[in-house]
């Protein structure tokens, strides 16, 4: 009887130690977690904004079009690196 009072105390014991174990991972997790939701909660609204800015541009083998659509991009862009600052 001692010793499947014994094994119980020692399974239980392992069974503890296990469970704080992975309490101070998830505890470690929780930080990091944190962090990721909120870059990308600001990463999306600039996805989508991107994303709509490539929609407009216009593809094409006309290289004068072509000439027109890298003067927009660069026009976009010069605009933006101000915004950002």
């Amino acid at each position: 009887m001692q010793e499947k009072l014994d094994d119980i105390e020692k399974r239980w014991s392992e069974l503890n130690d296990k469970s704080k174990e992975r309490h101070e991972v998830l505890e470690r997790a929780v930080p990091a977690t944190k962090e990721y939701q909120d870059l990308r909660s600001q990463m999306i609204p600039w996805l989508t904004e991107t994303e709509s800015k490539l929609e407009e541009v216009k593809l094409s083998c006309d290289p004068d079009a072509l000439q027109k659509e890298k003067e927009k991009i660069k026009v976009r862009s010069m605009f933006q690196s101000y915004a950002i600052v």
